[in-house]
């Protein structure tokens, strides 16, 4: 490994990422499997950041209340980014720290663009 040999009684992967300070994850096609849980293999490597020091963080596209169950399963605390970034929520307490809705304008050009129908 370049730098040098892993120092005694370190975690290799702790050795390794420890220049990493934050881990921001998609679910959808990356954490998430095809049942919507979190493999325990990937929790357990989640958990081995963060005992290094690494902040491990969500970042997806689905709302909160389809990201929070993710999250929790990994100890994951902090704030996530929901809906492309567009809401921020820390999980511990619930409380919005950024919110970027859509504006009445932007709202009703989509209305008639859109393939939804009602």
């Amino acid at each position: 490994m370049a730098g040098g040999a892993v120092p005694a009684g370190m975690p290799v992967l702790r050795w390794f990422l420890m220049p990493y300070r934050l881990l921001a994850l998609d679910l959808d096609g990356t954490l998430l499997r095809s049942d919507q849980r979190v493999d325990d293999r990937d929790i357990a490597a989640i958990s081995e950041l963060q005992a290094a020091g690494v902040t491990v963080t969500i970042a997806t596209g689905r709302l909160c209340s389809g990201a929070v169950g993710a999250a929790r399963a990994c100890a994951i605390e902090g704030a996530i980014a929901c809906v492309e970034g567009s809401h921020v929520v820390e999980l511990a307490s619930g409380r919005t720290l950024l919110h970027h809705g859509m504006t009445g304008e932007v709202a009703a050009w989509c209305a008639p663009h859109s393939s939804i129908t009602a």
